[in-house]
């Protein structure tokens, strides 16, 4: 999964996804880092990028992209 190339993506830093997720700083460093796999953090991180707009590419050349997302308000 690229998380780090998704909050790239959006311009967060580890910290703001983090907040979003509810987590400590560390725990997105740890994952990023592959020093943990836990499938919860996994889950919410990659909801809180996809909110955000981040589509994650499978296949022959995964990656993200950035797609349009309405808002809530339908602006």
């Amino acid at each position: 999964m690229h998380i780090r190339a998704g909050r790239a993506a959006v311009g967060w830093s580890i910290q703001d996804l983090a907040e979003k997720i509810d987590a400590h700083r560390n725990t997105v460093s740890n994952f990023e880092n592959g020093r943990t796999e836990d499938p919860d953090i996994l889950s919410r991180m990659k909801a809180a990028l996809e909110a955000a707009g981040v589509e994650f590419l499978y296949g022959p050349k995964p990656g993200v992209r950035l797609v349009n997302v309405r808002s809530s308000s339908g602006k």
